[in-house]
Parts: structure tokens; C-alpha cells; sequence
């Protein structure tokens, strides 16, 4: 393949994961669970780990930014308040689903650790944001009983997300490859 012309394929493939990313967020949406303070059942993570494996790791973390913008333009995410919240509840947590081809493989692959290491990532940037960032008049930030919540709070929706990953991104990726014959540049076999 011509270098135009993958360029061309690598466009149309990232603003895809970046549409289904929105389109899965909307769905993530309809559903009536969502924590009081923020986080719910993230579905658009499966978008961008199915973007890093096809891809490779460079494009998948472009689309989680490219998604995360986005979501932000169209008023999707909902507590844009600082720059700190921004980078420890929106973009690295994304970045780090976004980037989940970069781990090693572990038996056949490296796409069920891909997911699992994305998501600790994830978790952990939801976590240090609630350690330090939403913590509640009463406590200090980064005390023990900060760092106790924001571990509890984040597990509870983080840990759902997790589950539906694990699940749903080896499907869809052996979905594809089962229809066509398409590369995926993320994974190592």
C-alpha cells in the first residue's frame, strides 16, 4: 500500500473509533447508573482500546484525545472545572485506554493485558483526582481518609468498565478479523 493511501486509511479508521467512541459514550449515557459526584459504565474505553490494537498504540492514544475533544466541544463531559480535572479525569484516563497495545504480550497476545493495564492506568488517575482534587471540606487532601474514598468511589464504576472491556474488545477484534482480513498493527501474537 502506497504511503497517500494508507495515510488516507489511517484517517478514515480514526475518525471512526472516534465516532464510535461518541456513539458508545451516548449509550454509556442512557443508562441510569452514574455515581453522584461523577463516573459511570465508561463504554467508549472499548472504542479506544479496539482503536489502539487495530491501529497501534501512537494512533489509538490520537483518537482518545481527538474523542475526548470532541465530547468536550459537544458538552458531553460534564465537569471541565480546572486543568488539574481535565488531565486526571479526562485525558489520561483516556490516554491510557488509548494506548493499551503498548503492553507486553501474555500468552497469546497482549489484548486481555492491554485492557487490564489500560484500565489500572485509568483507575489510578481517577484515583490520585479524588485523593487530591475532590476532596471533601472535612478531610485533607491526600489523607488517608481521602485516598480510602476515592479508592472505594472509583472502584465502583472503573471496576464495571473493566468487566465490560475484558469482554467486549476480544469479540470485536476477532469479530473483524473474522469479516475481513484487516491488519491490526497493536497486537502482538
Amino acid at each position: 500500500m502506497d504511503k497517500n493511501r494508507k495515510l488516507i486509511r489511517d484517517i478514515v479508521f480514526i475518525a471512526f473509533y472516534v465516532a464510535l467512541a461518541l456513539a458508545l459514550e451516548l449509550v454509556s449515557k442512557m443508562i441510569p447508573f452514574e455515581m453522584p459526584n461523577g463516573g459511570k459504565l465508561e463504554l467508549h474505553v472499548i472504542a479506544l482500546f479496539v482503536a489502539s490494537f487495530h491501529l497501534g498504540w501512537k494512533k489509538g492514544g490520537a483518537v482518545a484525545i481527538l474523542a475526548f475533544l470532541v465530547e468536550s466541544i459537544l458538552g458531553m463531559n460534564s465537569y471541565l472545572i480546572s486543568i488539574p480535572v481535565i488531565l486526571c479525569d479526562y485525558v489520561f484516563p483516556l490516554l491510557a485506554c488509548g494506548i493499551g497495545a503498548i503492553f507486553p504480550k501474555i500468552g497469546k497476545n497482549n489484548i486481555i493485558p492491554g485492557v487490564i493495564g489500560g484500565m489500572i492506568l485509568k483507575y489510578a488517575s481517577h484515583v490520585i483526582s479524588g485523593a487530591y482534587l475532590w476532596v471533601e471540606e472535612s478531610e485533607a487532601a491526600g489523607s488517608w481518609a481521602s485516598w480510602s474514598f476515592s479508592l472505594g468511589y472509583n472502584a465502583w464504576y472503573c471496576v464495571p468498565t473493566l468487566i465490560a472491556a475484558v469482554i467486549l474488545v476480544p469479540l470485536l477484534i476477532n469479530a473483524i478479523r473474522k469479516a475481513k482480513n484487516v491488519p491490526f498493527e497493536g497486537i502482538k501474537e
